[in-house]
């Protein structure tokens, strides 16, 4: 279940914390903020993740994308040569303009995407443009738009982070709460 902020008791800084210490079982974050100030300060904040991270752009080619048969490498070597895409590394994976994405690229990243690292939606969109798939959505336990983002300040620090202590606010733990409520 996604869990949508409804006031300011999600923060930026709550989302990178709890996505250090589950990042495959929260799956990642949809972020809309259009182009300034704001946004820049959320794409601070999810790089205090502890974890390496690739930003691509949707206009990124399927072969580096998804990985696959390497037609140029398998013609000079005279054997198939097969590349792994950056879906599949493990790593965070940032991805810029996806408002701007079609739906079949959106859905098989959705799909390639299920047993790799963090996804990380960066929508630019306004209110009224596409969201992005739905299945891409399902993916990302969270979502942090601007106006709701940093409502508690921004002190994200991850440093020391493990699953087995955190630290969180009472607004924090509230939130958290009222999400696995929502969650079942």
């Amino acid at each position: 279940m996604t869990i949508r902020p409804s006031d300011s008791l999600v923060t930026a800084d709550l989302v990178v914390a709890l996505l250090s210490i589950d990042p495959k079982g929260l799956g990642g974050v949809w972020v809309r903020a259009r182009h300034g100030p704001q946004k820049k300060l959320l794409e601070k904040a999810l790089a205090a993740l502890p974890y390496p991270s690739v930003k691509v752009s949707p206009s990124m080619d399927d072969l580096a994308l998804f990985g696959g048969l390497d037609v140029s490498e398998s013609l000079l070597t005279g054997r198939p040569a097969y590349r792994d895409g950056v879906i599949t590394s493990g790593y965070t994976i940032k991805i810029a303009g996806i408002e701007n994405t079609d739906t079949r690229r959106q859905t098989r990243i959705a799909s390639e995407s299920d047993d790799s690292g963090l996804l990380v939606l960066l929508d630019e969109g306004a209110e009224d443009d596409p969201l992005p798939h739905e299945a891409l959505r399902d993916r990302c336990a969270f979502f942090l738009d601007e106006a709701q983002a940093f409502a508690g300040g921004h002190q994200t620090d991850t440093a020391g982070l493990t699953s087995a202590h955190v630290t969180l606010t009472e607004d924090q733990l509230t939130c958290l709460a009222i999400g696995a409520a929502r969650a079942g």
